[in-house]
C-alpha cells in the first residue's frame, strides 16, 4: 500500500486527505472526530513521520467503526483514521467506490 507523509502533526481539526479521487476527512486519532454516517474508513499505521495505509473498508457507521479500530490497537501502535462520508449514496455505489479505490492502490 502507498505511504502517506506528514501525519506527525495530526490534530482533531485535521484537513482533507486525498485517496484516489475521493476526499477523506482526517486523519484523526479519536472517535469523537467522526460522524455516525455511512462511509469508507482508511486506517493508517504511523511510523515516525510517515504512515502506511493498512486497511480500507466500507461501513454503515463510521463513528462505531472508528471506536472499534481504536479499541483494538495496542499502546505502542499509533494509528490514525480518515473517513469519506457517503451515506446518501446507495449501498452498491458505495461498494463500487471502495472497489475502485482498491483497484487503484493495487495497480500502483
Amino acid at each position: 500500500m502507498k505511504n502517506q507523509d506528514n501525519l506527525d502533526n495530526v490534530e482533531d481539526n485535521a484537513e482533507v486527505v486525498m485517496l484516489g479521487q475521493l476526499e477523506f476527512e482526517g486523519p484523526f486519532e479519536s472517535e469523537g472526530a467522526f460522524k455516525e454516517d455511512a462511509g469508507i474508513v482508511a486506517v493508517f499505521h504511523a511510523t515516525g513521520e510517515d504512515a502506511e495505509m493498512v486497511n480500507l473498508y466500507e461501513t454503515a457507521n463510521v463513528k462505531l467503526s472508528a471506536r472499534q479500530e481504536l479499541n483494538k490497537t495496542h499502546e505502542e501502535e499509533h494509528i490514525y483514521l480518515a473517513a469519506h462520508y457517503n451515506g446518501s449514496v446507495p449501498s452498491k455505489e458505495r461498494c463500487d467506490r471502495l472497489n475502485a479505490l482498491w483497484a487503484e492502490f493495487n495497480a500502483a
